[in-house]
């Protein structure tokens, strides 16, 4: 299955490293335009990123603001304003002096040149708060890791990953993520196209 279209595109220039950074994950009503919603979301100046994914939410943004305030103005006057949204949950990511987050891991760069036969998805995880040092440490070693963002709220961390198929991304998560000290649970976004939902 291909890659979702989505939305990738910085929105500040310079450094970023001081504006808070957040995924916005969307659950929208069936009888919704959901391609309609999906390019108002990626209209907005504060949208680094845009994809539709299946099972527990139907779209994921990843924003970015100079505050948190600023943030929960955006999310609530800009986000839970647009028609057919019928929940969403916000993952604030928390300062992290080793942020994980390269477009070309080293451990998937053979495997993103080799083109649009890769298939990629969000893994949400949960684990001990008191482990989550040593357990982003582990995640960022993962084959396939293309970022990895320690958040407040439902989960602790999510990581976003591409391997050949989504067979491969599953194993993944099952068997290695799952075995790391520290993850009490894991669940796999697979990233879809959405003009074939």
């Amino acid at each position: 299955m291909p890659l979702s279209p989505s939305i990738t595109g910085c929105c500040h220039s310079g450094d970023n490293s001081r504006f808070i950074r957040a995924y916005v994950m969307l659950k929208i009503n069936q009888v919704a335009d959901r391609i309609q919603i999906f390019h108002k979301l990626t209209d907005l100046q504060n949208t680094v990123s845009c994809h539709a994914v299946r099972d527990l939410y139907d779209l994921v943004v990843e924003l970015t603001a100079p505050s948190s305030t600023e943030l929960d103005i955006l999310i609530n006057t800009k986000i839970m304003s647009l028609k057919g949204i019928d929940h969403l949950d916000r993952y604030v990511a928390l300062n992290d002096p080793t942020p994980c987050d390269q477009t070309f891991h080293p451990h998937c760069q053979d495997s993103i040149t080799e083109g649009a036969t890769n298939v990629s998805a969000f893994i949400l995880i949960e684990g001990h708060k008191e482990k989550l040092t040593q357990l982003k440490s582990s995640l960022c070693q993962i084959e396939g890791t293309l970022s990895c963002l320690c958040v407040a709220e439902k989960v602790d961390v999510i990581l976003r990953v591409t391997r050949k198929n989504f067979r491969d991304i599953h194993n993944t998560a099952q068997q290695q993520i799952r075995q790391l000290d520290g993850v009490t649970r894991v669940r796999v976004l697979p990233i879809i196209d959405l003009f074939e939902i």
